[in-house]
């Protein structure tokens, strides 16, 4: 309201009366009013309204909000349904396989522990003991002994168009059982650890490390009472079996998966999983060319593609183990293979490197490349005997004279991972794991590095 021209009050005009209207609500809405100000400028019901406004920004969805210092995201929003469902599936497929494997071959009972134990009983043996890593010298004779099978009574003779090849096949299977088996031990903790990423990707309630790995780590839900029913149907060792197979093999395959989400989720797991491939493929091809200029054969072998592609796989494994043997061929190939590692990981931080704040980020970016590196060695290990089988069918004494050249010349430990469990478990850990992640990891911080330092003042970060 605004005086009159003769220094009166003008009466309030309709603008004036709504304006107060709009006011009174305003601070009726707010609960406050101008005389209930204390001396401080608190108002009372300032309590209420921040408690009301903190409960508004607290996420509805299962993202609990939490203090900083809680090291793990509500437990009770883990995803255990769905970790159980894919844990149980993971372990249940496997174990029906065996089961359905021994239905088939079994013969009569045998008897294990002074118990006498039918083709369901085996099957469950054969689960558990895959699980927990038996020797597969004993896999293999209870195998043998449930489907009453006498190699040693197998004939090559009898069987001409594949003689060769029976032959040197059941020369490895007598001589070395374990070579043709490390295969299926990778078959549970692959499912495992493929059931932890599924989980973690799509269903982990916080943004933490522990968060990832908890929730990866849910597939033991699953997992436990499918153990738990091969155990009642084995014969031996429930107890440390459940614990074992049921819980601390999910767990730490679920969990590593997780952790792969967490680690390597801004570099994109998938396109770090292909530039790994792609840079074990090339360190084979690789090796094929400088391994077999490191061998000194005998005059009269004549190394074809099916040679040089064992070459290229065993020098490749021996290069991620650090192993240059005698030859300087195998140095070279030490150096290259982890330039080419290095390479892949520069590469992904490079397709990244707008998006990446520091050299710290495009290390983590560049790290990626591990995922597709420990399933390449794993698998190479793992095939590398049967590889050999396929390529040398051409009797024992060929194939001697090509394996002590391998041992003699390059002086390569490598091979005993096709015939050590231990071997091939450590093997896998150094050169799955640990070099492509120190070796992935520079490339990547090489990359941001190298845009920071030729990077011009207009040129996009973000």
């Amino acid at each position: 309201m605004d005086d009159g021209p003769d220094g009166t009050t003008a009466p309030p005009t309709p603008e004036d009366s709504s304006a107060d209207d709009r006011n009174r609500r305003a601070g009726a809405v707010a609960g406050v009013s101008r005389e209930t100000v204390t001396d401080g400028g608190h108002r009372p019901g300032d309590e209420a309204r921040t408690d009301e406004q903190a409960a508004e920004r607290a996420p509805a969805s299962g993202r609990e909000s939490v203090e900083e210092t809680t090291w793990l995201t509500d437990y009770r929003a883990l995803p255990f349904r769905r970790g159980g469902l894919l844990g149980g599936l993971a372990t249940l497929l496997p174990y029906l396989v065996t089961t359905g494997i021994m239905l088939v071959v079994h013969e009569d009972p045998i008897t294990i522990d002074g118990q006498e134990v039918d083709a369901t009983g085996v099957a469950a043996e054969l689960f558990l003991g895959v699980g927990e890593f038996t020797a597969a010298e004993e896999l293999l004779g209870l195998f043998l002994a449930s489907a009453d099978v006498d190699l040693t009574a197998v004939d090559p003779s009898d069987y001409p168009t594949v003689e060769s090849e029976l032959s040197w096949v059941l020369g490895i299977l007598l001589e070395q059982p374990t070579v043709l088996l490390v295969a299926i031990y990778l078959v549970v903790p692959y499912l495992l650890f493929a059931a932890g990423r599924s989980v973690a990707r799509r269903h982990t309630p916080g943004d933490r490390l522990l968060d990832h790995v908890a929730a990866g780590a849910t597939v033991a839900v699953g997992a436990v009472p499918v153990v738990f029913v091969a155990g009642l149907v084995g014969v031996t060792g429930l107890a440390d079996r459940l614990l074992w197979v049921g819980l601390i093999a999910p767990v730490a395959f679920g969990g590593l998966a997780g952790g792969f989400v967490w680690a390597f989720a801004a570099g994109g797991l998938r396109s770090g999983a292909v530039a790994g491939w792609i840079a074990a493929g090339a360190g084979v091809l690789l090796a094929m060319l400088l391994v077999p200029a490191a061998v000194d054969f005998p005059e009269d072998f004549a190394l074809g593609l099916g040679d040089r592609l064992v070459l290229g796989m065993v020098g490749f494994l021996s290069a991620t183990q650090f192993e240059t043997g005698t030859g300087g061929q195998l140095t070279l190939l030490l150096l290259v293979t982890l330039g080419l590692i290095a390479a892949a990981g520069f590469w992904r931080a490079w397709q990244r490197r707008h998006q990446l704040a520091d050299p710290a980020a495009g290390a983590r970016v560049g790290a990626s490349v591990t995922a597709g590196l420990v399933w390449t060695l794993a698998v190479l290990a793992a095939l590398l005997p049967l590889v050999i089988v396929l390529v040398e069918p051409v009797g024992t004494t060929e194939f001697a004279q090509f394996e002590r050249s391998l041992v003699a010349e390059l002086e390569l430990s490598v091979v005993d991972l096709i015939g050590s469990l231990s071997a091939y478990r450590s093997g896998l850990m150094f050169g799955g794991l640990l070099v492509p992640l120190a070796a992935g990891g520079a490339g990547g911080y090489l990359a941001v590095w190298y845009r920071d330092r030729n990077a011009t003042p207009d040129e996009p970060r973000d």
